[in-house]
């Protein structure tokens, strides 16, 4: 039984993101530092940079669509 002092807490997935292309079709920018296997400080710099076509949701939250990102790695977006 919980008392008023126990939290209950939303158990977080750890390990890597998943490369799959979300539902929307959209990337994180965690996931598109896994697939070009940077640091998300890099994708940082990269979108500072406008090396790769960047959707700003939410505030500060960016997301790349899958089809930019596909582009970008077939040296169609540099």
């Amino acid at each position: 039984m919980k008392t008023d002092n126990q939290k209950t807490s939303a158990a977080i997935p750890m390990g890597r993101p998943s490369l799959e292309p979300a539902s929307d079709g959209c990337v994180t920018r965690l996931e598109l530092a896994a697939l070009l296997h940077v640091s998300v400080r890099t994708v940082d710099r990269m979108i500072a940079a406008g090396e790769i076509p960047v959707r700003r949701v939410r505030g500060r939250a960016v997301r790349f669509l899958r089809a930019d990102v596909d582009r970008y790695l077939g040296g169609g977006v540099r």
